[in-house]
């Protein structure tokens, strides 16, 4: 039981601390971003145009949830909607020109951050670090329903 509870306190703190770093004051400051809006940008980002159900299974939300998401990044002109020609009923969300610009311009600003926060900072330590996230990653999948 012991493991069980250290287990679940650390993804906590991870979760806490990966927070704390891409949603840091240098970078909240400058872009008005929520954790869900982001995490929408960037999985548009890498899948395309996509429907509302994958999106909000891919980010872990309900659908009417998501609706509050996609309607800020469409009012800011980030995603666009649009309809599946096959059906209708189905909405499609992809990220526009801005949406990928705006993207790239929070990765780089997070970039910088990082290097002038840590003497640390190197390709092998970003290497390393992504590794032990995948590993992390894959475990969880294991139980994640």
């Amino acid at each position: 039981m012991e493991k069980i509870y250290t287990l679940v306190k650390k993804i906590i703190d991870t979760e806490a601390n990966i927070r704390s770093v891409i949603f840091n004051n240098d970078i909240s400051s400058k872009y008005s971003l929520g954790k869900r809006q982001l995490s929408a940008l960037i999985m548009l980002k890498d899948m395309g145009k996509i429907n509302m159900t994958t999106l909000a299974k891919s980010i872990d939300v309900s659908n009417q949830q998501l609706t509050k998401v996609v309607d800020n990044l469409v009012q800011r002109k980030l995603v666009k909607r649009s309809y599946d020609k096959k059906n209708r009923r189905v909405v499609l969300i992809e990220i526009t020109k801005e949406g990928r610009e705006y993207i790239d311009d929070i990765l780089s600003n997070l970039k910088n951050f990082l290097e002038s926060n840590s003497k640390k900072f190197n390709e092998k330590l970003l290497n390393d670090t992504i590794k032990k996230i995948d590993e992390v990653n894959d475990f969880m999948k294991l139980y994640a329903m």
